[in-house]
């Protein structure tokens, strides 16, 4: 009998990554996985999916590498690893450059976390970018140079974890003040490793964005996501997601993510253009990207060498019927993946928010939720009595509801809009 083959799976401790590791269980009979998790939890419930766990500090990887290589060697080498999560990046480096194994370069892992370089490396792709500076608390006055308002974040990480918009250059020497330790603390010496300037922390030039599409729901910052493969030197883009946002800040939580991307088509051509050049520069086998939208142009935010958050593995699933756990088993072990491209299903994925930090009381209108012809699934990630947290202290929302039909968009936000209005997540102060 053949054996299954090993795959290490990567995963910080989060509780949206629930279908994900799901999926995986369903798959335990044709592959060999082991769960390395992040050591500052438990494996909790993600231990219950694997047959084994081995915890690992994911904030400074390189001194933990080799007692992570030691527990590895009896299970013998692994025929891929697959990670989960933006924190895991690193770590999937350094074990697919010791084994030989398909996955993120160091110069793609470095690009992909470290905002200071991604920015020179997409201007020289010939992208647009915002004007930006490197800073920390003894070089803060760099910042002076820039056009206000601004947005200020740690240089390494991803997400919109501890990003702010600052409106004056005094603002932006408070957040150095006060963030310039935590970056340290959240991402170690990988916060300043592969920076020119070696600082923690970037300020740039705060772009807008433009909503190019007719829709009801509130949010007029124009972005989009795309999630795209790159395999033997052919891209092929996922889904465009739509994922306008409520405001400029001061903090950039996201709300909501729809697919098919209803931008013009000449758009949707540049985006793919755009990922194609960053895939094969970096020679990045997996992208997500995330760009502001205007009437000629995109302009890139960021991107990550990882798949998209949980709303994305849901929405893509959704709408065109590929699942990307499945998609990036085939990458890891080095065959060409297989995509439907026959199926775009309007889909669209809304974040349900506890109002403000504090201890969850009441959870009012779930059943809404679910009386609607386009409902597909909800999923809440905290129960009454845990602690809601809203930015700068996470960037995580406490659930997602999912909304689809054939009928188009219209018909989807306003059964989606109308059965929001009915949920509430209550909190006390705490």
């Amino acid at each position: 009998m053949k054996e299954r083959p090993r795959i290490l799976v990567l995963n910080s401790t989060n509780p949206s990554r629930l279908a994900h590791v799901r999926r995986l269980y369903q798959l335990r009979d044709r592959f060999e996985f082991t769960l390395i998790c992040d050591a500052r939890t438990d494996a909790g419930w993600q231990g219950k999916f694997f047959p084994r766990v081995i915890a690992a500090d994911m904030i400074d990887t390189a001194d933990e590498f080799p007692r992570i290589l030691a527990e590895l060697r009896p299970l013998g080498r692994p025929d891929g690893v697959l990670n989960l999560s933006e924190f895991c990046v690193p770590l999937q480096t350094k074990l697919c450059v010791h084994y030989g194994l398909p996955g993120p370069s160091e110069e793609a892992a470095r690009y992909g976390r470290n905002k200071a370089q991604m920015r020179r490396l997409l201007a020289s792709l010939g992208m647009s970018v915002p004007r930006s500076v490197n800073v920390g608390p003894a070089t803060v006055e760099r910042a002076r140079e820039l056009r206000y308002p601004v947005v200020a974040k740690p240089t390494s990480g991803g997400g919109s974890t501890m990003v702010h918009r600052c409106e004056t250059f005094e603002e932006v020497v408070e957040f150095v003040v006060v963030t310039a330790g935590r970056a340290l603390a959240a991402y170690g010496a990988e916060a300043l490793a592969g920076s020119e300037d070696t600082e923690p922390l970037v300020v740039e030039e705060l772009l807008g964005g433009d909503v190019l599409y007719p829709t009801r729901l509130p949010y007029p910052i124009g972005e989009i996501s795309v999630e795209s493969v790159h395999h033997e030197g052919r891209t092929q883009v996922l889904a465009i997601h739509d994922k306008p946002l409520p405001s400029n800040g001061p903090y950039f939580e996201e709300y909501v993510w729809s697919t098919p991307s209803r931008i013009p088509e000449r758009l949707t051509r540049l985006a793919a253009d755009y990922v194609d050049r960053i895939h094969r520069r970096l020679g990045a086998h997996v992208l997500h990207t995330e760009f502001r939208t205007f009437s000629d142009d995109l302009v890139p935010l960021e991107f990550g060498v990882r798949i998209g958050g949980a709303c994305i593995y849901h929405t893509l699933r959704c709408s065109t019927g590929n699942d990307y756990i499945d998609i990036l088993l085939d990458l890891c072990c080095g065959i060409a993946p297989t995509v439907r491209v026959d199926r775009r299903v309007p889909t669209i994925a809304h974040a349900l928010w506890a109002p403000t930090d504090g201890r969850i009381t009441h959870i009012f209108g779930e059943p809404a939720l679910t009386r609607s012809p386009h409902y597909v699934e909800h999923e809440l990630f905290d129960d009454i009595g845990t602690i809601a947290r809203r930015a700068p202290l996470s960037s995580r929302a406490n659930g997602h509801v999912i909304y689809q039909s054939e009928a188009g968009f219209e018909a989807v936000e306003g059964e989606l809009l109308d059965a929001l209005a009915c949920f509430e997540i209550a909190v006390e102060p705490i």
